[in-house]
């Protein structure tokens, strides 16, 4: 179990609010595997990815997760339609991402 988790079940326990629950980590696990195939929008999908963020309150944690959970939705159900390969979902998803994400997919193009 992590320390988030750990953290976030301490919390629990000592009765604090579900929306101040978790700790202020970066990591980021993806928790919502099974969401992809049971929501049919990406909003439904990104809130369903915070809601398994409980654990953690730190801002590029969650920044990551909606990121994540964007371009994952995108190639999984648009490519259908846009035949979208999975750098014009991170490209797309990134235009409209926090300038942070912005600036980490900007890196990590840079070196392929």
């Amino acid at each position: 179990v992590c320390t988030m988790t750990k953290t976030a079940y301490t919390q629990i326990q000592e009765g604090v609010p579900v929306d101040q629950l978790g700790g202020n980590s970066n990591a980021m696990a993806i928790r919502y595997a099974s969401a992809f195939a049971y929501y049919n929008t990406e909003e439904e999908l990104v809130d369903a990815a915070r809601k398994t963020m409980f654990t953690h309150r730190e801002r590029t944690a969650h920044l990551g997760n909606d990121f994540f959970a964007r371009v994952a939705h995108r190639i999984i159900h648009d490519n259908q339609r846009q035949q979208l390969t999975p750098t014009q979902a991170i490209k797309e998803v990134a235009k409209e991402s926090d300038a942070w994400i912005q600036n980490k997919v900007k890196q990590a193009l840079d070196k392929v």
